[in-house]
């Protein structure tokens, strides 16, 4: 606002400004640009993630935290099966048979497809195959690759079923109370999160990982005053 008895070109932060720029919550004053950064950094284009996320965010946004919890955590669903669809697939050789071809990740269900899925990354049979794979690719199994199955190894399982056990919690009348803090971190999380197990989908289909990570950052405005 204009600083008092001075010009328009003055001007000073409100106090609820001071609080916004001091805090994380200054990222989902523009949800829809937080969203679009989201979809334009999808490999191969816009994702059904992207719509869940989407409300997500908006619906954060509007303190609608149950609402805001539920479709985050049908975002996460999303990604995760279509992650082990695509492992199930293993298009960089379609032919060949081991621990991916477990039919359990086609399942429905995303705790069974969390499970299976981390005892496949976590087979040292299903790592050393996947290279020997990359042999006849133009693009051959790299440091790169092994650090994103190696990452996801270690917190993809964990985030899937902390976005599954939150989004349960609010879908059924268990009268868990929500904690907007957290839910905060998980919105926040989201896009890493997205970002490995898209990167997984590539991997195993033969092309490099093309999804970017979505760095958000918190810039704090100062007053000149301080």
């Amino acid at each position: 606002m204009p600083k008092m008895e001075q010009s328009w070109g003055i001007f000073e932060l409100t106090t609820l400004g001071s609080q916004i720029s001091s805090s994380e919550e200054s990222i989902l004053l523009d949800p829809e640009g937080l969203v679009q950064k989201y979809n334009d950094l999808i490999p191969g284009g816009p994702d059904l993630s992207a719509e869940y996320y989407e409300e997500a965010v908006l619906a954060y946004r509007q303190h609608l935290f149950r609402s805001s919890t539920i479709v985050l955590g049908v975002a996460s669903e999303t990604i995760l099966l279509k992650t082990a669809k695509v492992i199930y697939e293993y298009r960089v050789n379609p032919d060949k048979n081991g621990e991916h071809k477990n039919k359990g990740l086609l399942d429905w269900r995303p705790a069974r497809v969390s499970e299976i899925l981390l005892q496949i990354l976590r087979n040292r049979n299903f790592r050393t195959g996947l290279e020997s794979d990359f042999h006849d690719n133009p693009l051959p199994f790299n440091e790169k690759d092994a650090r994103i199955i190696e990452e996801a190894s270690k917190s993809v399982n964990i985030l899937a079923d902390l976005y599954r056990q939150t989004r349960n919690e609010q879908g059924h009348p268990l009268g868990v109370a929500i904690d907007p803090s957290l839910l905060r971190v998980l919105i926040m999380a989201f896009p890493r999160y997205a970002e490995v197990l898209f990167d997984i989908s590539w991997i195993v289909s033969g092309k490099p990982p093309q999804f970017r990570a979505l760095h958000i950052t918190s810039v704090r405005v100062l007053n000149d005053q301080q």
